[in-house]
């Protein structure tokens, strides 16, 4: 999945299996991010991490 916002780009990749019982197992997700100079690493590092948890939960329901 790939977006633009503020100026900047993201993209995550998940490494996921659909199961025999129907249910979804995410073995690992990959984030790229271009926003340009960074001044507060850790503040994105936690921004592009909340917005795979955020992602994932849509996804698998809630």
């Amino acid at each position: 999945m790939g977006h633009f916002t503020f100026g900047g780009y993201c993209a995550h990749v998940a490494d996921a299996e659909l199961r025999a019982d129907n249910t979804i197992k995410v073995h690992q997700v990959w984030a790229a991010i271009d926003v340009g100079k960074v001044v507060n690493p850790e503040g994105v590092i936690a921004q592009v991490e909340g917005g795979i948890n955020g992602d994932l939960s849509t996804v698998l329901w809630q």
